[in-house]
C-alpha cells in the first residue's frame, strides 16, 4: 500500500525541475502545538461532561474538537497545494510566460438615431421667500 508523500519520513527522490526551492523538513515544534493543544482541547470537554454520565455523552464531547483539528488539516493541506504550486512546474525561474488569449474581433454595434439632449437652461431659479418664525 503506497504512503501519502507527506507521511514519509524520508522525502521520495525527485528530479531537479520539480524539487521545492526550500528544504524539506518535519517542523516537531507545529505538529508538538497541535497535539497538545487538540488533546488539551479533548481532555477539557470530556472532564467538562460530569459524573454519571452516559459513555456517549463522553463521545458526543470529544466530537467538537476532534472536528477543529480535522478541518484545521484541511485548511493547512489546501494551504500548501496552493503555495507549492502547480504540480510538476519548473522553479528555476524556465517557465514559460503567460500569454494573453486570443479573442475574435468585435462586430460594432449597430447604429442608431442620433439622440437629441436639451440645453441646459441657463437661468437660475428664484429662491424661496423667507418666513419668519413666531
Amino acid at each position: 500500500m503506497a504512503r501519502h508523500p507527506s507521511t514519509c519520513s524520508t522525502p521520495p527522490t525527485r528530479s531537479s525541475s520539480s524539487a521545492p526551492p526550500w528544504p524539506r523538513r518535519i517542523d516537531w515544534w507545529a505538529i508538538s502545538l497541535v497535539v497538545f493543544g487538540a488533546g488539551g482541547s479533548i481532555a477539557l470537554n470530556i472532564a467538562g461532561v460530569g459524573p454519571g454520565a452516559q459513555p456517549l455523552d463522553y463521545g458526543v464531547a470529544a466530537v467538537p474538537p476532534v472536528a477543529s483539528l480535522l478541518a484545521f488539516g484541511a485548511l493547512m493541506n489546501q494551504l500548501y497545494l496552493l503555495l507549492r504550486g502547480p504540480a510538476g512546474a519548473p522553479v528555476d525561474g524556465t517557465a514559460k510566460p503567460v500569454t494573453e488569449p486570443e479573442t475574435a474581433p468585435v462586430a460594432p454595434a449597430p447604429s442608431t438615431a442620433p439622440v437629441l439632449v436639451p440645453p441646459a437652461p441657463t437661468a437660475r431659479p428664484a429662491a424661496p421667500a423667507a418666513r419668519v418664525p413666531k
